[in-house]
């Protein structure tokens, strides 16, 4: 591990909240762990708990584990996303890999991390001319240009985060408990108030 001195703070802070969110499910769930265990809150729980070991591990591995972590949620948002937006299977394979270098280059080589979205932009315009017999194709363009840009470039910024602040490890800590309890509070709150869905 890169920075040892946060894994105790760290960890307290983990187990805390972590451990008083178990005890708090158990209460509302009146200590009967069967009806815990098969309650939409502990499954989330559950993939928190996991969620905030990758994380801190990746974080506080330094630089390369931001890279791995940085890289493998471009692949993911990526794959997910090429499938909202309807990309075709040339779009989405080429969007994946373009967006799977994004990560490596920030961690070896910043000053073209900077020159990459003009790169991929200028690169990206062959793919309709060369693939696209229909109409759709400045339609897939636009998508897999925007998607490189929103998810696999800013998702890469936490590489530069790590590298080049002398508290990047606290910063990315701070993001991601600020994500965690932003995303287990807004679901909590409104399944506990919420009257009607919002979509």
């Amino acid at each position: 591990l890169a920075d040892r001195a946060l894994v105790v703070p760290l960890a307290s802070l983990g187990t805390g909240l972590l451990g008083g969110s178990l005890a708090l499910l158990l209460a509302t769930a009146r200590f009967n762990v069967r009806a815990l265990a098969g309650s939409v809150l502990f499954k989330r729980w559950c993939v928190w708990l996991v969620v905030a070991l990758l994380y801190s591990v990746a974080v506080l591995s330094g630089p390369p584990g931001v890279m791995l972590l940085a890289a493998f949620i471009t692949w993911q948002g990526l794959r997910e996303y090429a499938g909202l937006v309807g990309l075709p299977q040339t779009y989405a394979r080429v969007l994946v890999a373009a967006g799977l270098l994004v990560s490596p280059v920030a961690l070896i080589w910043p000053d073209a991390f900077y020159a990459l979205p003009v790169l991929v932009l200028i690169a990206s315009t062959l793919q309709p001319l060369i693939l696209s017999k229909t109409e759709q194709g400045i339609r897939h363009f636009a998508f897999a240009v925007t998607g490189w840009a929103y998810i696999a470039w800013l998702m890469s910024h936490v590489v530069l985060i790590s590298q080049h602040s002398t508290v990047g490890s606290v910063l990315l800590l701070a993001i991601g408990l600020g994500t965690a309890l932003s995303d287990v509070g807004a679901f909590t709150v409104g399944k506990l108030f919420g009257e009607h869905k919002m979509a």
